[in-house]
């Protein structure tokens, strides 16, 4: 592995590890808040109703949490029963302030890339997609989200796995980095 390779994946860590911190730090205070809503065994949906979450792209007006509405939309799942629910918070709050653009613009764009591979017939995980498109190195002139993910798109398209999507987009940047 390239010093550079290894030295942008070290930053990506220290980058979330502080994001998780943070993260940690305010669901302390939120949990005293909303361990009486817990006891209610109905209430799925305490930050909004289901038809919030069925929209199909956030306009500014919509006041719904851009994770929650991104994990509903791409599996289906009620949010505060998916595993990974605080993964993608902390994936779309890295993402948008890696690409600058908002955690709403950076949600829509990654749904609209899932649904369009999921009804191509290639399956993409959520958190597999937000983890690779955050490790690939931005390229001087390339740094719009949509861009990485059309690119990602086009490569899932031929036929590439998850993995060798991401291996050659990863070496491509780099390359055109060394220049």
């Amino acid at each position: 592995m390239s010093y550079w390779l290894h030295k942008h994946r070290l930053s990506h860590l220290i980058v979330i590890s502080s994001i998780l911190t943070g993260v940690l730090i305010s669901c302390s205070d939120e949990q005293e808040t909303t361990a009486s809503d817990a006891t209610t065994a109905t209430l799925i949906f305490p930050d909004h109703n289901k038809s919030d979450l069925d929209i199909g792209f956030l306009s500014l007006s919509d006041k719904v949490d851009h994770a929650d509405w991104l994990i509903y939309q791409t599996t289906k799942q009620v949010p505060l029963q998916y595993v990974g629910r605080q993964a993608v918070k902390i994936n779309l709050i890295y993402l948008a302030k890696r690409y600058e653009e908002s955690g709403r613009m950076i949600a829509n764009r990654t749904v609209q890339i899932i649904k369009m591979l999921e009804d191509s017939g290639v399956h993409v995980d959520l958190q597999e997609f937000m983890d690779g498109i955050g490790q690939i190195p931005l390229e001087g002139s390339m740094t719009i989200y949509s861009s990485y993910c059309q690119h990602y798109f086009n490569l899932r398209i031929l036929g590439l796995s998850h993995e060798n999507t991401i291996q050659y987009m990863i070496s491509k940047r780099l390359e055109v980095n060394a220049r």
